[in-house]
């Protein structure tokens, strides 16, 4: 995959959910719940090992589905993720989050930075993992859109 240039981008914030707030919320027990870390576990190994081997790792979530979850929630959840459970440096993670996946659709350039002419949907989130290790004081909870 790293020489042919393919990259994953795998959902965590989805099973993340289910192990620290979904599995007891809708009835299931210490079981499910247990069984989704493990496959979680699992999945963080399996990334860092790709990631060791020179494979890009963008970012896939189902978090701006809005059925799901509530818009904007759990939006920075897949980034702290890559930071705190596979290894990336907080500047990866947001790349991999923004102008990486920009890349992935065949649209870096047009999305995926904030820049004057670009399209943007931007939602500041508190970020925790970024904030511990850039020394950054606090972000505050928005959504916009800019068009121009």
């Amino acid at each position: 995959m790293a020489k042919a240039g393919i990259p994953i981008a795998p959902v965590l914030t989805s099973p993340w959910i289910g192990v620290e707030h979904g599995a007891a919320a809708r009835g299931y027990g210490d079981r499910i719940r247990d069984r989704l870390r493990r496959q979680l576990d699992a999945s963080f190994q399996m990334i860092r090992n790709a990631r060791a081997r020179g494979i890009t790792i963008l970012s896939g979530s189902d978090s701006g589905n809005a059925s799901a979850f509530p818009h904007g929630r759990w939006h920075g959840k897949e980034a702290e993720l890559f930071v705190n459970e596979v290894g990336m440096t907080p500047i990866e993670a947001i790349e991999a989050n923004t102008s990486g996946n920009a890349w992935l659709m065949g649209l870096d350039g047009e999305i995926g930075v904030i820049a004057s002419g670009r399209l943007a949907d931007i939602v500041m989130i508190r970020v925790p993992f970024l904030i511990k290790s850039r020394g950054c004081r606090s972000f505050t909870l928005a959504s916009c859109t800019l068009l121009n």
